[in-house]
């Protein structure tokens, strides 16, 4: 609970002591730290401006799902640019759900603020709307909506036969 109250009070200090925290800089009195630093991660996107990015960054590769998951929410959250490259990565996770993060957060301005070329983001969108999972395909359609290009139109026309409902565009 002290984490997410810090975090909703927000402000450069709190930024600095979740940085700390994530970067082990600052221990941590408990015994098992794991539950305190998760919810560091999955709560840093409160902080907005002063989120610890470059401290969550490295938790984007970690090979537990749960690290993995709460940093992509967090830089997904807050679009930030550093994070870009790697949330391109993320469309290609083996788990469903950071596919899904990913895919919502490659939208045509967050592409601009990380400098990506938008017609790859796009395409490797296009193919995250063909995938398996519902809530993957789900969330491409809708950042690919954010592109307003029109030669993504014939690419998407396969998806009006979609056998989902929910995923007819």
């Amino acid at each position: 609970e002290a984490v997410t109250a810090l975090a909703k009070i927000g402000g450069p200090r709190a930024g600095e002591f979740f940085a700390g925290v994530l970067g082990g800089k600052i221990s941590l009195s408990q015994d098992d730290r794991t539950p305190a630093l998760l919810q560091i991660l999955a709560e840093s996107w409160r902080l907005g401006p002063d989120a610890p990015v470059t401290g969550l960054l490295p938790y984007m590769d970690d090979t537990l799902a749960g690290p993995r998951l709460r940093a992509v929410y967090s830089l997904a959250r807050i679009h930030a640019p550093a994070a870009g490259n790697r949330m391109l990565l993320m469309l290609r996770d083996e788990e469903p759900y950071i596919r899904s993060l990913a895919a919502r957060a490659l939208t045509r301005n967050y592409a601009d603020s990380a400098k990506l070329a938008p017609s790859s983001v796009a395409a490797l969108l296009v193919r995250a709307a063909d995938e398996t999972n519902l809530q993957v395909r789900t969330n491409a359609l809708r950042s690919l909506q954010s592109y307003h290009d029109a030669a993504l139109a014939a690419k998407l026309v396969p998806l009006l036969d979609d056998p989902q409902p929910s995923i007819e565009v």
